[in-house]
């Protein structure tokens, strides 16, 4: 089973709350998936880079994992931002962006356009689109965000086994430190700092809502785009502390 068809596989199987936040340039619906019951919220994304489809089958075992156990906190799984761009991977095995050619980690609204390696051309990454927000995908994830009301974000991205946490804001950078030592103590990934990247789903929760979001680099930084699904498990068995360790300091605050 191809990864779009094991998602919506899971959609019709699938117990609990779950939903769309919205549709795909090319006309799919992007599901989301809801597990727990807690007070607080946290939004899981992945693959909003096509070929880092990896994070989407990390989602899933992630999603296995819950689904039958007692949380702290309520999780809201996107596993597949981009599908579009995962359907061109079978033309273009190493593509990130959608199907406008536009790279949706540089979309959003939070100094859009100032990333060191930004793009003003269409192409299979860095392209950030003719204005903020120009994408259906972004406006969709940004309007079931501010819906949702999270306590805090996790963007799984591929490769580096890095923690990005900060986006120009030193009074937040040291708020939300403590989340990304958290991260690092249940992965043993690298914490990043000032980053020179803009216009992605993590800085603009930071930017625009005010709450701590991190990014997470999966994956070996020896390993080539894109990782194969046969990782997904390995990557796994490394990060299953994660969201215990968040929810851990979501309510010390």
């Amino acid at each position: 089973m191809d990864l779009i068809s094991e998602l919506y596989y899971r959609y019709n199987l699938f117990n609990g709350e779950k939903g769309f936040i919205g549709t795909t340039h090319c006309g799919y619906k992007i599901p989301y998936f809801k597990i727990g019951k807690g007070e607080k919220k946290i939004i899981v994304t992945s693959c909003i880079h096509a070929r880092e489809f990896v994070t989407a089958y990390l989602s899933f075992l992630m999603m296995d994992e819950y689904k039958n156990k007692t949380l702290k906190s309520q999780l809201y799984f996107i596993p597949i931002v981009n599908i579009d761009g995962v359907k061109i991977l079978n033309e273009i095995p190493d593509y990130k962006a959608n199907a406008r050619g536009v790279d949706l980690n540089t979309n959003f609204p939070a100094k859009f356009g100032t990333g060191k390696f930004n793009l003003k051309k269409v192409g299979k990454e860095n392209y950030i689109g003719k204005f903020p927000a120009s994408e259906e995908e972004t406006r969709a994830l940004m309007d079931f965000t501010i819906k949702t009301k999270p306590d805090l974000t996790l963007s799984l991205h591929a490769k580096g086994e890095e923690i990005y946490y900060d986006f120009f804001d030193e009074k937040l950078k040291t708020a939300h430190y403590r989340f990304a030592l958290k991260a690092q103590k249940a992965t043993g990934y690298k914490i990043v700092e000032n980053l020179a990247s803009a216009g992605g789903y993590k800085d603009w929760c930071i930017h625009a809502l005010k709450i701590p979001s991190l990014t997470i680099e999966v994956g070996e930084d020896t390993l080539s785009h894109p990782i194969e699904k046969g990782y997904a498990r390995k990557i796994h068995k490394k990060i299953k502390r994660l969201i215990p360790y968040l929810e851990e300091e979501l309510y010390e605050k």
